[in-house]
């Protein structure tokens, strides 16, 4: 009886988890957000590193190089 109704709290925790894991994916990924609101702590700071703070710049960066790249194959 203990076994059971401690594994139905966590489930209930588990599905309030999971709940919340998709309300953070489902939100849009604005370009004011900082680069760590969609990346590892590693990962963001190294991006912070080398002056990509938010994801806006961060697409920038990455319009620019296809931009470059394109060009370069013409």
């Amino acid at each position: 009886m203990r076994r059971q109704a401690s594994n139905q709290r966590l489930r209930k925790r588990q599905i309030v988890a999971l709940a919340e894991l998709e309300r953070l994916l489902i939100k849009d990924p604005k370009p004011e957000r900082h680069v760590t609101w969609r990346f590892d702590t590693s990962v963001a700071v190294r991006l912070a590193d080398v002056g990509l703070h938010t994801l806006g710049q961060l697409w920038s960066q990455r319009l620019m190089r296809s931009d470059i790249e394109g060009t370069a194959a013409c």
